[in-house]
C-alpha cells in the first residue's frame, strides 16, 4: 500500500483535537499536580472533567 492509499484510508478515523474526552479519577481535585492535569489538557483543547 502507498503513502497515497493510506492517508486516503485513515483519514476517515481522524478526529478533531477536541473530540478527546479525559475524565481524571482522582481523590481531590485541589491537589497541585490534578489542577497541572486539567489547566495542561483544557490548553490543548481537551475536554476534561474530574471524578
Amino acid at each position: 500500500m502507498s503513502d497515497r492509499e493510506a492517508v486516503k484510508c485513515y483519514t476517515n478515523y481522524v478526529d478533531k483535537k477536541t473530540a478527546l474526552n479525559i475524565v481524571l479519577l482522582a481523590s481531590n481535585p485541589e491537589l497541585h499536580s490534578n489542577k497541572r492535569i486539567m489547566e495542561a489538557a483544557e490548553a490543548q483543547g481537551r475536554s476534561i472533567s474530574f471524578c
